[in-house]
């Protein structure tokens, strides 16, 4: 069927054809089939005159068949391109308009209709026109944006301006224990209630006038319960600029109440055991260039609120000069070693100078980028003073017990030289011999003791003098042994040196080191009993070269050694252990391997009951000795 060419009005017959006797312009004809929405006529007995092209491509219709066709012929009653029951009423004169969904090709699509009466001048319809605009797209947002709303916790309303509640999400109100279509129609006050209302009044006629605001109260669920909640009333403006009503969005916020509350409180407590501990706190971003200081640092150093400004200037103009290189040299290592460290300076305060100590704390990424720095300042005044002053009498009972050791050396060398001579002229009656032995005996015994009382004072003082090299520990030990067992008794088999494969070389003054394991012999052979011996064995490992004497062990000391050493040698055990009851030269033991870098870890079981000496020093090889050790001191 070719399309119609002349002009003029529309006409119609009274009857159906299957010819079209709907006629319009060609011009106006090519137009409409390129408009958007799909348009038909239907005259007023339900015929089909006239469709667009948009129409028929939509619905899948032929003009040829189905021009001068009743609406239904051929279409299925659910998804007729014309609702039959919206005709009749649009042939009553009445203008309808309703959404219509249809299944199209496995796919639901959504049509907004509108039947529009065809009235002549006279005022009878003649048929409608039907205007339909495909909203498929346009619905499928909607249908998710109520999904959404239907699976949040935050209620969502639009009310009018006369506050009833037009709209509400459904998620929302499920939280609160209400149903979408329960509140609908509904007014604020009688949703919310009178007294929550005369809260909410005033945020809702200000965003009325069109300004946005948000306010907080309380509420309770249909069960009774009473939540706290933050709303926001947003003005719904028409393209005029009109305000035709609010967006009202409610957020449950209790449990974050209930968490600032806690916090807040946390933060008191903190804010009380840092001022009761008098304990300042600062921290730095890297990406900001001044670092943040508590009030408690000001309040600690006497100073006025503000004072300090987080400048990290400021705060350096406080730190004595003499301690702000050593400021420096800190932020330097924690700044290139990733590391936290501890520092003493003196700060300016409000009476003075008085000394602090500051610890630092690092935060970094997984890939090691620093995030924050944190530290503390406490004041440490009255125990810095205390230190010092201790050190001080420390140094004084040093330089004392020195010189009284050198006093007393000249009358006990007068004593010491008297008892000599008179035990060389023959002169002393018999009942005389025995006592001057006794205190040439004892003289002697007390010149020992303040030649190493000396000796203790020069290693506290520093001033001992240690001159080292690389030396072989199993052969100090295999001439030491024989020496001390024939001077002390203890030949057939009272002291046994287990053998060791290999030798052991360690970096040591060899006299010190000797003077050290005689020490130690002498205080073993002191601690064990006739039927016990002494028994001394060496092992090593990487780093360590260590040595054991003990008496009174059960068992081969070779065999026991390593269960002895696991027992003893962990850092957290290398700790001194004092024994009562012996002499000043086991302390002196002790002073010369810790200055040689090793350490003296000593268990006792009590006198005659046996006793261990355990002490390590660093390994080393032959090669590891400077080439004039005589002229190296440490």
């Amino acid at each position: 069927m070719t399309e119609p060419r002349e002009t003029g009005p529309i006409k119609r017959k009274q009857a159906p054809s299957n010819e079209s006797n709907f006629w319009l312009n060609q011009d106006i004809a090519k137009v409409l089939d390129h408009a958007n929405e799909l348009i038909c006529y239907v005259d007023e007995q339900l015929v089909y005159r006239y469709f667009n092209q948009p129409f028929a491509d939509f619905w899948n219709l032929s003009r040829t068949e189905h021009l001068g066709s009743p609406i239904e012929n051929g279409s299925d009653a659910v998804d007729s391109p014309v609702s039959r029951a919206d005709a009749l009423q649009a042939l009553q004169g009445s203008v309808v308009q309703r959404e219509q969904q249809v299944n199209i090709e496995g796919r639901t699509r959504y049509l907004q209709n509108k039947y529009q009466p065809d009235m002549d001048a006279a005022g009878s319809v003649n048929g409608f026109f039907l205007y339909s605009q495909e909203v498929t797209n346009l619905k499928e947002r909607s249908n998710n944006l109520l999904r959404i709303l239907d699976n949040v916790t935050a209620c969502l309303f639009w009310v009018d301006q006369q506050l009833i509640i037009k709209f509400a999400g459904q998620g929302g109100l499920k939280h609160f224990g209400f149903d979408a279509e329960q509140i609908t129609g509904m007014s604020i006050e009688e949703f919310i209630g009178t007294d929550a209302y005369q809260v909410a009044e005033p945020y809702l006629r200000q965003a009325l006038a069109g300004h946005a605001n948000q306010y907080e109260n309380l509420t309770r669920t249909a069960d009774g319960r009473q939540l706290e909640i933050q709303v926001h009333c947003v003005p719904d403006v028409n393209q005029n600029g009109d305000v035709q009503g609010l967006f009202v969005v409610s957020f449950d916020i209790t449990s974050i109440k209930l968490a600032q509350r806690e916090l807040e409180r946390a933060k008191q407590r903190l804010d009380m055991a840092v001022r009761a501990s008098q304990i300042g706190i600062w921290e730095t971003d890297p990406e900001q260039p001044d670092w943040f200081f508590t009030d408690h640092i000001e309040q600690l150093w006497g100073l006025k609120a503000g004072s300090l400004d987080n400048s990290i200037r400021k705060f350096d103009s406080r730190i004595h000069p003499q301690d702000y290189p050593k400021i420096l040299e800190i932020r330097r290592l924690t700044e290139e070693e990733k590391t936290d460290h501890t520092v003493q300076f003196r700060a300016l305060t409000n009476t003075g100078y008085r000394w602090m100590q500051a610890a630092t704390h690092s935060q970094f990424d997984d890939r090691g980028n620093l995030l924050r720095r944190t530290g503390t300042i406490a004041e440490i005044d009255q125990i810095k003073l205390a230190e010092i002053k201790s050190a001080d009498e420390v140094e004084q009972r040093d330089l004392f017990m020195a010189m009284l050791s050198h006093e007393l050396r000249n009358p006990m060398t007068a004593i010491y030289h008297a008892i000599y001579y008179a035990q060389e002229t023959g002169d002393l009656p018999d009942s005389l011999t025995e006592i001057f032995e006794i205190i040439d005996r004892q003289s002697r015994q007390m010149t020992g003791l303040m030649d190493d009382l000396l000796e203790v004072s020069r290693f506290n003082q520093e001033k001992a003098d240690i001159r080292i090299e690389s030396i072989d520990l199993n052969r100090i030990l295999a001439e030491l042994v024989p020496e001390f067992a024939k001077q002390s008794d203890l030949m057939n088999q009272g002291i046994v040196l287990h053998p060791a494969a290999g030798s052991f070389w360690v970096v040591a003054d060899p006299e010190r080191l000797n003077q050290a394991i005689r020490d130690l012999l002498e205080n073993a052979n002191h601690y064990h009993d006739d039927k016990a011996r002494i028994e001394i064995a060496l092992c090593r490992d990487d780093e360590k070269v260590i040595c054991t004497i003990a008496t009174g062990r059960d068992g081969n000391l070779s065999e026991l050694q390593p269960e002895i050493i696991k027992q003893l040698i962990p850092e957290e055990q290398e700790n001194y252990r004092s024994m009562g009851g012996l002499t000043i030269d086991l302390f002196l033991a002790r002073c010369i391997i810790r200055e040689l870098g090793g350490k003296l870890i000593i268990q006792n079981d009590g006198l005659g009951k046996g006793c261990t000496f355990t002490f390590w020093l660093p390994a080393s090889r032959p090669s590891d000795a400077p080439t004039h050790p005589d002229e190296v001191e440490s």
